[in-house]
């Protein structure tokens, strides 16, 4: 029987039409699409099922207490034809129940090596057990803090002279602080999201850096200055925006990819803008929510989330007065009227830890963004109550362009490379030892 791409037949044995779990709960089928490497492919719906496209086989697996069993082949050199091995693999497939794991991962001590470490990664790929704890850090390009304070607690752990309470507090800090998959999954993720010759990602993040650079030549079209990496791009009215230029991760798609990318900022709409200028546009994100008196109060609900629109503009207003008369820490340019919401607070080093550290005191660290809780939906007097004491004992005020240029990038070219450096430095010290 002679049938298209992607149907589903019932001579089959009914092989693929029931007790075959499927990701959008319709009879199984395959169709032609591109894997994660921009490579053209076959897609299946079947969950745990994918197309090997070297050997021209369907790969089918399990996953028992949250790892991943055997896989199995089915080829099409076998079976005779890719509806055939598609057939037979969705029959491996047929009545099997995927299990999580019953017992999630724990910090505890090896007694061979009396070292600290993690019972299992939870990438269901990872076969490994008894990983060092140093492997699950947090990645300090994405969550400073929180590297930081796992370092702290891990040589807490290690420190001969620490007492079994302060050990006990590290230990729960570990376990709070660290991720579910080891250092070694991690990076095998991020290089198949940032190499490859047909890597869609990395592609598009190419382009990205290539509009970086372009736009860093180019001035402000408000305020006419170059202000180099803080360049950002405006869509004049919004018109023809996709998405933001340099959110490469949404623009790697077959659909789209980095041709769409370049096509798009050349389109005669998009005009350079630096990052204080974009956030003072009626077209930003800021302006487009509704304003709390426009909401109608007609149910419970309605209710509600009048009362949460009014607790964020209340906050707002707050942090605005906290920020009136003064100016940039780095350039001295003034906070107007208006354009509070331009001046972020930024986290200083210098207080938290360079200061404190000349008094003979221990370093301070990060607790929230105050941008993020002016934003939650927390009433204004715990607002005041929780983010004052943040601002005053952490943070400064910036611009920005300062902020951007001065504070955020310098960051994130600092931490390039740190975690795997933390993790090499302590399995050439044979692991976290309980002293």
């Amino acid at each position: 029987m002679k049938r298209t791409l992607g149907e589903v037949s019932d001579a089959d044995d009914e092989c693929s039409a029931q007790d075959v779990r499927t990701s959008d709960g319709k009879p199984p089928r395959f169709w032609e699409g591109f894997n994660q490497y921009g490579k053209p492919s076959f897609m299946s719906n079947v969950v745990h099922m994918s197309w090997h496209i070297r050997i021209a086989s369907w790969y089918t697996s399990c996953i028992v207490e949250g790892k991943q069993g055997n896989k199995k082949s089915h080829s099409v050199a076998k079976h005779g034809s890719i509806e055939a091995a598609f057939a037979a693999a969705c029959e491996t497939r047929r009545n099997i129940v995927d299990t999580a794991s019953s017992t999630p991962s724990t910090v505890l001590v090896d007694l061979k090596s009396e070292t600290l470490v993690v019972d299992k990664c939870t990438q269901n790929t990872c076969k490994r057990t008894n990983v060092p704890v140093a492997e699950f850090a947090p990645d300090p390009s994405c969550t400073l803090d929180k590297f930081e304070r796992f370092g702290a607690a891990i040589a807490i752990v290690s420190d001969a002279d620490a007492t079994h309470e302060e050990r006990d507090e590290a230990a729960l800090m570990i376990e709070t602080l660290r991720t579910l998959q080891c250092f070694h999954c991690r990076e095998i993720d991020n290089r198949s999201k940032s190499t490859g010759e047909h890597c869609l990602y990395a592609a598009c993040k190419a382009v990205a850096e290539e509009i970086r650079a372009d736009l860093a030549k180019r001035g402000c079209c408000k305020c006419g200055k170059r202000c180099g990496r803080a360049m950002q791009c405006e869509h004049m009215e919004r018109l023809g925006k996709l998405f933001s230029l340099l959110d490469y991760g949404k623009w790697a798609t077959p659909e789209l990819g980095p041709d769409a990318m370049r096509d798009n900022y050349k389109e005669a709409t998009v005009v350079p803008i630096c990052t204080f200028c974009h956030l003072l546009e009626p077209t930003h994100e800021k302006y487009r929510g509704a304003e709390s008196e426009t909401l109608l109060i007609t149910t419970y609900k309605e209710n509600h989330a009048k009362m949460q629109r009014e607790y964020k503009e209340q906050n707002a207003m707050i942090n605005a007065g906290w920020k009136a008369g003064k100016c940039c820490f780095y350039c001295d340019r003034p906070v107007k009227e208006g354009e509070e919401h331009a001046f972020p607070w930024m986290h200083s080093v210098q207080k938290m830890v360079t200061d404190r550290a000349a008094q003979g005191l221990p370093r301070l660290f990060k607790s929230f963004g105050i941008a993020v809780l002016q934003c939650s939906t927390i009433c204004p007097a715990t607002f005041t109550r929780i983010a004052k004491p943040e601002i005053e004992d952490k943070c400064k005020l910036g611009c920005a362009n300062c902020h951007m240029i001065y504070e955020t990038l310098p960051e994130l070219a600092a931490q390039a490379g740190r975690l795997k450096q933390f993790v090499e430095e302590w399995t050439e010290r044979g692991g976290v030892a309980i002293k």
